[in-house]
């Protein structure tokens, strides 16, 4: 198992995913794309839910991604629960102000029926996505914090990088982040 991870699996219009080890942005990628997609196919699944269990510490990047999910469900009337989060993580969740749009529970991971159909999503993202997914994190977070100056800059910074790694990426015609 690499340092960390985020597993995702899909059955019966419910979204299970294990995020195990310190996550980190390059590890959120599959999620940033599952809350576009939400939006690109106009769908509503029944829920999502994140089980952090295994999850030793993460990222603004990743905690601005659980945001935008959770905006996603609060948009589409579907259930984002985050299980099994850690007295550290919810504090570091609450201290950005994302556990505002999420549900939290606590279960017996080890009987999740989901368990046998678990896909590694964690391979590595091409520049301009990960770029994108860092982006899309903070300007989230900073909407649910729009008086903290230093997420103002860091969102226009990571605006400005993305912007840039788009321009290296497909100078003739922009660049596609699907």
């Amino acid at each position: 198992m690499s340092e960390s991870e985020v597993l995702i699996t899909h059955d019966d219009n419910v979204y299970n995913v294990r995020v195990t080890g310190r996550v980190n942005v390059q590890n959120t990628v599959p999620l940033n794309q599952l809350a576009d997609y939400i939006v690109q196919e106009n769908i509503a699944p029944e829920q999502i839910v994140v089980d952090l269990v295994e999850c030793t510490g993460m990222d603004s990047g990743f905690m601005g991604t659980l945001a935008k999910l959770g905006r996603r469900a609060k948009e589409k009337d579907f259930e984002m629960s985050v299980v099994n989060a850690s007295p550290a993580n919810l504090r570091l969740l609450q201290g950005l102000g994302v556990h505002k749009l999420l549900t939290f529970r606590y279960e017996n991971s080890k009987e999740n029926k989901h368990e046998k159909q678990w896909k590694d999503n964690s391979e590595k993202s091409e520049k301009y996505k990960l770029a994108k997914t860092l982006y899309d994190s903070h300007e989230i977070i900073h909407d649910l914090n729009p008086d903290d100056e230093v997420f103002t800059k860091i969102k226009e910074l990571m605006k400005d990088d993305w912007e840039n790694i788009q321009k290296d990426e497909n100078p003739k015609d922009g660049c596609n982040t699907d």
